[in-house]
Parts: C-alpha cells; sequence; structure tokens
C-alpha cells in the first residue's frame, strides 16, 4: 500500500519503476524520462495510475509487463522520440486492466502496443502521431477480447493506421469517434 503523489522526477534510467507491487497509487507526478523508460510497471497488481504527466524520449515510455486489475485514468503520456521507432505505451501479458481518458502524443513511436494482453478496457482515449511509418494502436501476437469506447486515434505520418491488428481476434471498438490513418484507418492482419 504505497502512494507516491505530487513529485518531479527527472533520472537517466529507469524514472519510476513499480516491481512486485499490489495495491500502490501513483498520483498528480510528473516523470521525465531521459535515455530510458519514464515509468514501469512489473508482475504488479491493482495499481492506480492517476493525473500524471509521463514524458520521454526513449523507444518506450510507459512499460507495462505482466500487470494486471490496475486503473490508469486522466494521465498525458508523451513521447519526443525523432531517431528510431518504439512504442509510447508498451503493454505485455497484461489483463483487466482499465484504461480512462489517457492523451498519447508521439513524435515517432506508436501510441500504445499490445502483445499477449487481452480484457483490457480503453474508454475516451486520444492517441495522435504523426512519425513515419508508426500506427496509432497495435494489437499484436494474442491480443485478444479488448474494449475500446469512444476511441479518438489518428496516424497521420507518411503510412500508419489508426489501429493495426495483427494475430489478434474479438477485440471491440464502440462509437469510435476519429480513426484516421495514412493510408488506412484500420488495418487486419491474420498472420
Amino acid at each position: 500500500n504505497n502512494i507516491v503523489k505530487n513529485n518531479l522526477s527527472n533520472i537517466a534510467a529507469y524514472t519510476v519503476s513499480i516491481d512486485n507491487s499490489s495495491d500502490s497509487s501513483l498520483i498528480n507526478n510528473t516523470i521525465l524520462g531521459n535515455g530510458s523508460f519514464a515509468l514501469v510497471l512489473y508482475n504488479s497488481i491493482n495499481i492506480k495510475v492517476l493525473n500524471n504527466t509521463i514524458r520521454g524520449n526513449s523507444s518506450k515510455i510507459f512499460v507495462i509487463n505482466s500487470s494486471n486489475n490496475s486503473l490508469f485514468s486522466n494521465n498525458n503520456v508523451n513521447s519526443s522520440r525523432i531517431i528510431g521507432k518504439g512504442n509510447v505505451i508498451y503493454l505485455r501479458g497484461s489483463t483487466n486492466n482499465t484504461f480512462t481518458n489517457n492523451t498519447i502524443k508521439s513524435t515517432n513511436n506508436s501510441g500504445i502496443y499490445m502483445s499477449k494482453s487481452f480484457n483490457n478496457s480503453f474508454v475516451g482515449t486520444i492517441v495522435k502521431n504523426n512519425g513515419s511509418s508508426v500506427h496509432g494502436i497495435i494489437l499484436n501476437t494474442s491480443s485478444h477480447e479488448n474494449y475500446f469506447l469512444l476511441l479518438n486515434s489518428t496516424a497521420l505520418g507518411s503510412s500508419g493506421a489508426a489501429v493495426y491488428i495483427h494475430n489478434s481476434s474479438n477485440n471491440t471498438f464502440v462509437d469510435s469517434i476519429n480513426l484516421e490513418g495514412n493510408p488506412s484507418d484500420i488495418v487486419y492482419s491474420p498472420n
């Protein structure tokens, strides 16, 4: 039962790391990752990440790995990475998480990348990126049964989809406000 509240963190390595934890909260912080990941959740449950500004310039800004049943709400996550590709929010092996009213912006990274993650809910999510050949949201490698309500995803670079689905199924998109990609809004690749 840890609470980290109202802080500014700017460190070169993992700026904030929550490992093997439960029932912890990260509220009203500014997290600046310069060189590695800004925020990492690993093997944790029932975590609350609320009202934070998370910024970085690495290949992954906010990593959620093997973490479940957590709430991520009203966060602004920004990537200023110019060289190389990556993901602003990276979910791997994580289930039953809820994301509400988060804004994800990127220069050259995909907004949300999910691998082997299922039963996650995204409500009121805004994803904006303008990098070359990056997608707004990627559902990859057995990311099933995720739910998106009121999604606003734009990928305005030279070739990227608002949503790219690969080898994943039974994902639901309801009342999407804006799905805009170049050249395609939604791309499905079964294999």
